[in-house]
This record gives structure tokens, sequence and C-alpha cells, in this order.
């Protein structure tokens, strides 16, 4: 069976070997290792353990906890999927997983960053409407689910793009490379399939949709929420000299 291998080459040609861009001292890899990993196991058990208590305990079942629980599964994702693999290419920089995966992570950590994104929206949205019409008819756990449904799917269209672009490309060791160090050649994952200019409008999209636009819609509703609460007063006839002897 044949194998095609794509090799990019940005390097300066020259007969002469050279060390790789950076080497990651052997202290510094098994420190940040065990930081990242106990990092990643928090966020599995700790998010797992959120989500079991809501789905065990029956009066935990509202709109507010479906969210909260979403995020929760967010958080897992990105911990078993994206923290422990991106860290090891980042620091090794080399790409030693299985191909497929050169694609999967980079996905899966836009698909949950945007899940997570998207849900605290959604979980503002839904604290804005419960203090501003606290009479109001609250959303059902049908419309709940209908919108973390939605937000999946959104999340997951707009993570698309870089399951496409990514691929694992052969690229020198080092700077400088010669054509007859053809075994100095190491797997790297890249954006390859779509060009510069298109990841970079990508990239401007993200940042649109990803972050300016739920943080503009989180900063609005929380300071109306702010302003409401800031000009109640609580029920019943205030007494100065009472309320200090109880301070």
């Amino acid at each position: 069976m044949n194998t095609t291998i794509n090799v990019h080459l940005n390097v300066t040609v020259d007969d002469n070997n050279s060390d790789s861009v950076y080497d990651v001292p052997t202290l510094i890899l098994v420190l940040l290792s065990i930081l990242y990993g106990t990092i990643s196991v928090l966020a599995v058990l700790g998010n797992s353990l959120v989500i079991w208590i809501i789905v065990t305990s029956k009066r935990m079942h509202n709109v507010t906890n479906y969210y909260i629980a979403n995020l929760a599964l967010a958080d897992i994702v990105i911990g078993l999927f994206a923290i422990p693999f991106q860290f090891q290419a980042a620091l090794l920089q080399r790409w030693n997983l299985p191909h497929f995966m050169c694609a999967f992570c980079p996905f899966v950590q836009i698909l949950s960053v945007n899940v997570s994104v998207f849900t605290l929206t959604a979980i503002a949205i839904d604290r804005h409407r419960a203090i501003l019409k606290p009479l109001s008819v609250r959303p059902s756990k049908l419309t709940a689910k209908i919108v973390i449904a939605g937000i999946w799917l959104v999340a997951m269209v707009l993570a698309t793009p870089m399951a496409v672009a990514r691929r694992v490309i052969m690229v020198p060791e080092g700077l400088i490379w010669s054509p007859t160090d053809i075994d100095k050649l190491k797997p790297f994952c890249q954006a390859v399939n779509l060009s510069s200019r298109t990841m970079l409008i990508y990239s401007m999209l993200l940042a649109f949709l990803q972050y300016l636009t739920p943080l503009s819609i989180i900063f609005c509703v929380y300071t109306r929420m702010a302003l409401k609460l800031w000009g109640n007063r609580a029920p019943g006839n205030a007494e100065d000299f009472r309320d200090a002897n109880f301070m």
C-alpha cells in the first residue's frame, strides 16, 4: 500500500543539521504534565458529580439546573478531549497521536468553549427574566431542553471549519533543513485545507460570536438586573433604630 506524505518546507536549505526550535526541559515537562493532568481529572470528576446530583435529585430538575448541567457537560468534554492532547502537542512540538485526532481535538475544544459561553448567556437571560418579570410565565423544561439542543447545534456548526482545516503534515525538525535529511521530518498538526485568509476570517467570526456578542448580552442583562435590584426597597416599614440593634 502506497502512503502519501505531505511535506511543508518553510525553512532554510542547508547541508548542516540543526536542533529543534526549542527543547523543553524534562523537569518542566513532568511538572506541567502533572499540573495539566490534575486539572483534567478534577474537571471531569467535579463536573460529573454536578451532573450526577442534578440527574438523581428530582427537586433539582429545573430550567436553571439544566443549564448548569449542560455547562458541566461542556467542561467534561474539554477536560477529556482537549486539555490532555492539545497540551502534549504544544509541548512536544509534534503530533504523536492518531491522525484523525488532529482535526477532532481542536474541533472539540472550540465546540466546548462555544457551548460554555452560549450556556452562560442563556443563564443570564433566564435570570434577567426571573428578576425583571417575576410574574411572567417561566420557561418550561422542554423549552430549556430545546435551547440546549440548539446551543450544541450552533456550537457544532461554528467548530466545523476547524475540523475541516486541520491535518497532520510532515515538517522539518529544525529551522535549517536539507533535502537529504528526509529522516528528520516530524508529524505536525496544522491548518492546511483552508487558506490563511479564510482562517483569519474564521477567527474574527469566532471572536465576534464566541466573545463579543455573548459578553455584550451578559453585560447588558446583568446591568439591568443590578439597576433593578439597587432601586428596590425591602417590603415592610423601615425603622432605623430597630435595624441598628440587629447590626
